[in-house]
């Protein structure tokens, strides 16, 4: 499926930003049972644990997970600056 475009199988595409670490490894676990890894759970550019899944209902899955904050440290110091 290319991106932008709408399944044609009437499918649905979701994206999950995980709390945690163990979160995301157990969603993409359960959600690839049966389904398909289009793209294996691994650190990405920006930072974060990413990985894409279609699975068996034909549904598409994109789970992030960001380990750190960067809005959050960035109001933080924007706030001990003031």
């Amino acid at each position: 499926m290319a991106m932008g475009k709408k399944p044609e199988d009437g499918s649905i595409c979701l994206a999950l930003n995980c709390s945690t670490g163990e979160e995301i490894n157990r969603f993409f676990e359960k959600l690839s049972e049966g389904g398909k890894v289009l793209q294996p759970l691994g650190k990405q550019f920006w930072g974060a644990t990413f990985g894409m899944v279609q699975d068996k209902y034909g549904n598409f899955w994109m789970l992030n997970y960001q380990e750190v904050d960067y809005m959050q440290q960035l109001k933080e110091k924007q706030a001990a600056a003031n």
